[in-house]
C-alpha cells in the first residue's frame, strides 16, 4: 500500500477571484512581496500496489474524476504508504481545540481528527493534541479533573511508546497533573488573566518540535491564561535545566512570573511538550503571524524521517 497527495489547482491561466481577494488581504498587512496566492486543494488516495504503476492509477484518478481540465491541473507527491494522523482532543470547556485542527489540516495540510475525551481508544493516531481552553472550568485546579477523563490513560500510553504529545495552554495545564511533565502551573504573578502577544527564545531546536527553528531564536506567539506561572522544586528545576527540556523561555518580559522565565518545557525523552503559548493562533500571514507554524511542520519532518 502506498499513499499519494494530488494536488489541484487553477491553471496559471485562469483567474482565481479567491486567490486574488488573499492577495490583496495579505498586501494590507504590509507584505507587498508576496505577489500572488493561487487557492487550491489536495486528496491523499492510498492506493494498493500491484501491476499498474502508481503514476497510471494517479493519472486515471485525476483525469477521470478529480481535476476540471478546462481551468485545473495536478500534481502529485508519493507520501511513503504513511501519512501521521493527529488526534485533536476535546475536553468540556476546550476552547482552543478548532484552533489546532485548522492548523494541523489547513496550514500543514496534515491528517487530522477529533477525539472526545469521553473516549478511551486512540488506536490509529500517531500523535496527539491537548488543546487550550478551560477544561472542566478549570475547577479545583486548571487541568486537575480532566487528568482523571476516559481518555488520559490512551494520552499516557502514547506518550510511553514515545510518539508526539503536545499540550499548549490548558493542555500543558493537564500534562502536568497527569505527571506526563515536571513542575506545575499556578496563577500568574499578577492574579489577572493574561492576554497578548509575547516574545520567546527558542532554548532547544534538538527536539521533535523544534528542528524547523534555530537555537537562540526569537519569535513570537499569543498568550491567553490566568494561570501560567511555571513552578518546580529546586531539585526538578536544575534537572530540567541540566537535561535540556526547557524548549522555550520568555525573552523580553515574563508575563506570568515562570521559574527561569520559562515559557515550554519537554519531558525527559523529548516527545512530550507543553508550551503556555498558543503556536496555533501563529500559522497564517492573514493572522498576522505565522511564528507557530514551524512548530507543526517540525513534527510533520519528524514523521517523514521515521517513515
Amino acid at each position: 500500500m502506498t499513499t499519494v497527495r494530488i494536488y489541484v489547482t487553477y491553471k496559471r491561466s485562469v483567474f482565481d477571484p479567491q486567490g486574488e481577494a488573499i492577495t490583496n488581504s495579505i498586501h494590507s498587512l504590509g507584505h507587498d512581496e508576496v505577489k500572488g496566492v493561487k487557492v487550491g486543494k489536495f486528496f491523499d488516495v492510498t492506493i494498493e500496489e500491484g501491476d499498474k504503476p502508481v503514476a497510471e492509477t494517479v493519472k486515471e484518478v485525476s483525469e477521470g474524476l478529480l481535476v476540471n481540465f478546462n481551468m485545473e491541473t495536478y500534481s502529485y507527491k508519493d507520501l511513503g504508504g504513511k501519512i501521521m494522523k493527529f488526534a485533536v482532543i476535546q475536553f468540556p470547556g476546550s476552547n482552543c481545540d478548532i484552533d489546532l485542527y485548522e492548523a494541523l489540516h489547513t496550514a500543514c495540510g496534515a491528517d487530522v481528527a477529533y477525539v472526545p475525551s469521553k473516549e478511551s481508544s486512540l488506536d490509529g493516531f500517531d500523535a496527539v493534541m491537548l488543546p487550550g481552553g478551560f477544561s472542566y472550568g478549570d475547577y479545583l485546579r486548571a487541568g486537575a479533573i480532566a487528568r482523571f477523563i476516559n481518555i488520559m490513560p490512551a494520552i499516557v500510553e502514547m506518550a510511553k511508546a514515545g510518539k508526539p504529545v503536545f499540550g499548549t495552554c490548558n493542555g500543558f495545564q493537564i500534562l502536568t497533573e497527569a505527571g506526563l511533565l515536571p513542575g506545575a502551573l499556578k496563577r500568574n504573578d499578577s492574579l489577572k488573566f493574561v492576554c497578548k502577544t509575547v516574545e520567546l527564545e527558542v532554548a532547544n531546536n534538538d527536539t521533535i518540535f523544534t528542528s524547523e527553528y534555530q537555537k537562540g531564536e526569537k519569535i513570537n506567539l499569543p498568550i491567553a491564561h490566568a494561570d501560567g506561572s511555571f513552578y518546580a522544586d529546586p531539585e526538578t528545576l536544575q534537572k530540567i535545566e541540566d537535561n535540556g527540556q526547557v524548549v522555550f523561555r520568555y525573552s523580553k518580559e515574563n508575563p506570568n512570573g515562570s521559574l527561569n522565565n520559562i515559557a515550554g518545557i519537554t519531558n525527559e525523552r523529548g516527545n512530550v511538550l507543553g508550551m503556555m503559548p498558543h503556536p496555533e493562533r501563529a500559522v497564517e500571514a492573514l493572522l498576522g503571524n505565522t511564528d507557530g507554524l514551524r512548530l507543526f511542520k517540525s513534527i510533520l519532518d519528524h514523521a517523514e524521517v521515521k517513515a
